[in-house]
């Protein structure tokens, strides 16, 4: 298939992207997801969501 078959067969009449889907099942739409950004992660900035421990020097065996 060309891009502009593609196009074609997944665009609705109005030029909006139909959601794909195939036997009931929907393809997940990336576009609806939330994306957060952190401007500065520094020593006062956005505190470690980690444990001390798991960010600590891996133990030896």
């Amino acid at each position: 298939m060309t891009w502009t078959a593609i196009q074609r067969w997944l665009r609705t009449p109005q030029g909006h992207w139909k959601p794909i889907e195939l036997d009931g099942i929907k393809l997940f739409d990336l576009g609806r997801v939330t994306v957060s950004r952190y401007r500065y992660r520094g020593i006062n900035g956005i505190s470690n969501p980690w444990p001390e421990a798991l960010t600590g020097p891996l133990p030896t065996a």
